[in-house]
């Protein structure tokens, strides 16, 4: 055995854990509710929600050899992030959370918002509300709601004020 590899072999044996250490120090893996931000240069090109903490950013990423970035392929896409940032929140939050960033920032790999009570669509509203599209988007016009996120998207809370004052009147 030559010099170079006898000297690796013990310095690596001295730095490594005996095996019963590792096994009494283990940690259990938690749920640790996070929105995750997918960042390009400046740019949040992508919102997502974890329960699993930050392991759910792995799922989106991979080393690209010949970019040295980060990405995930979608469809017709490929995300491509060079760095990442969470927010920590509760379980309880975590929807509502996630479709507020998607509307605040308005990310371009952000295709839909996932089911949340704070923002919904057209056919989201006909099913709730048992209304037809029509009279959704007569009130939507009406009372000149704000439309979000690809004009998909209305507040519900301000939807069903408009809605209440509109049947008020008819």
């Amino acid at each position: 055995m030559n010099e170079k590899r006898k000297y690796l072999e013990t310095k690596t044996n001295n730095y490594l854990y005996p095996k019963d250490y590792i096994l009494d120090t283990k940690k259990q893996l938690k749920k640790d509710y996070l929105i995750y931000f997918l960042i390009q240069e400046k740019e949040i090109v992508y919102v997502g929600k974890s329960s699993k903490g930050l392991s759910r950013i792995s799922h989106h990423s991979a080393v690209s050899h010949s970019k040295k970035h980060l990405f995930r392929y979608y469809p017709d896409n490929e995300i491509i992030f060079d760095f990442y940032n969470y927010h920590r929140c509760n379980e309880e939050d975590i929807k509502e959370l996630e479709a507020s960033y998607i509307i605040k920032f308005e990310p371009k790999y952000n295709k839909v918002i996932s089911v949340n009570n704070k923002y919904k669509t057209i056919t989201q509203l006909k099913k709730i509300l048992n209304i037809d599209k029509w009279t959704i988007k007569n009130i939507i016009k009406k009372y000149k709601l704000k439309v979000y996120f690809h004009g998909e998207y209305f507040d519900f809370i301000d939807f069903m004020k408009s809605y209440n004052q509109h049947k008020e009147k008819t």
